[in-house]
């Protein structure tokens, strides 16, 4: 096994059971069909979502902390969430935490909201 397949196997392990809290926005129709970082084409009808580039393939519940208790459950296919800056180029959104899929999203919140609290609990 190289080395770097061990490091990643012992990452993903720690990451079991990690808990994130932060912001969610969702993404559609201007990236549907489009390869993600998986290879796997975005569909935004699937429940999906882009994240840190460490939890690719880890499916994590993502609930929405409005006092409604939704939750979903989605697998990270793509990395995210960025915005575009004139200086640095495409950079993370540092507390903004996850971009979910649009029917991911709009079964936690109406889409109008653009932007919601969740807290992000990683399952395997």
């Amino acid at each position: 096994m190289k080395l770097s397949n061990m490091w990643h196997k012992k990452l993903f392990a720690l990451l079991c059971g990690l808990v994130l809290y932060g912001y969610a926005t969702w993404y559609g129709a201007d990236f549907h069909g489009l390869p993600t970082a998986t290879g796997e084409t975005y569909n935004m009808y699937a429940f999906t979502t882009a994240c840190h580039y460490s939890l690719l393939g880890k499916r994590m519940e993502v609930t929405i902390m409005d006092g409604s208790d939704g939750s979903e459950v989605v697998i990270c296919n793509d990395t995210g969430p960025f915005r575009w800056d004139a200086q640095w180029g495409w950079v993370h959104l540092g507390r903004h935490r996850i971009d979910l899929s649009m029917i991911a999203f709009s079964k936690l919140a109406p889409l109008g909201a653009g932007i919601i609290p969740v807290k992000i609990e990683v399952q395997d």
